[in-house]
């Protein structure tokens, strides 16, 4: 792995790219307890091993768990899920097919991001973002939460 950093440092330098080493970190995905990272250097400076990476909105965690991108991902999703609560109501407001719009421009990017590294991620984790979507199709629909969510996709056609 050093060697690999080395030619990346003699990458930069030929090319005239600046790397910022105090913001560069490395990560080792092991599922071993015992498993302890050597030490690493981007040229002069030693790199700090972290738990986690973000990588184009991704995050990537030690064990390939997926916990945290999800629960990033919830969360982002509830945020967006507010503003579609705001545009709904059962006598005014947006209807159906502009909720729908707004759910797919706004909500379901943040379920979807990544989606095909996370598929492999725990069911329980992935139903976090199942109950997201169930939410935001209540929303659209109007319906009481003892509709069955089956009806509901098939009325949204999601």
């Amino acid at each position: 792995m050093q060697l690999a950093l080395e030619k990346v440092t003699a990458w930069a330098e030929d090319w005239c790219v600046t790397i910022n080493r105090e913001k560069t970190t490395a990560t080792l995905f092991t599922l071993s307890a015992k498993a302890t990272p050597g030490k690493l250097t981007l040229g002069d400076t030693p790199l700090k091993f972290e738990d986690q990476q973000t990588y184009l909105g991704v995050t990537y965690d030690k064990r390939m768990t997926w916990k945290q991108h999800i629960m990033n991902a919830e969360g982002k999703a509830r945020r967006k899920l507010n503003i579609m609560r705001k545009l709904a109501g059962s006598h005014w407001g947006a209807n159906e097919k502009i909720l729908k719009t707004v759910y797919q421009g706004t909500v379901r990017p943040h379920l979807e991001n990544g989606s095909s590294s996370w598929a492999t991620a725990a069911k329980t984790h992935q139903q976090a973002l199942d109950k997201v979507q169930n939410q935001a199709l209540r929303i659209i629909t109007g319906a009481m939460r003892s509709t069955p969510i089956q009806k509901m996709e098939q009325v949204t056609g999601m």
